[in-house]
């Protein structure tokens, strides 16, 4: 889900392909990115 990052006013782009989906945030937006998905119980490979 892309909602946390949503809800926190971050932009987002997503690219989904046959092997998995990516969503790509701005350098600058990287830790907070991070932090929401984890805190929203995503695991970050």
């Amino acid at each position: 889900s892309i909602r946390p990052l949503s809800e926190n006013g971050l932009g987002i782009f997503v690219v989904s392909t046959f092997d998995g989906d990516h969503l790509l945030v701005k350098a600058t937006d990287q830790a907070a990115a991070r932090r929401f998905l984890v805190e929203a119980g995503h695991t970050l490979l």
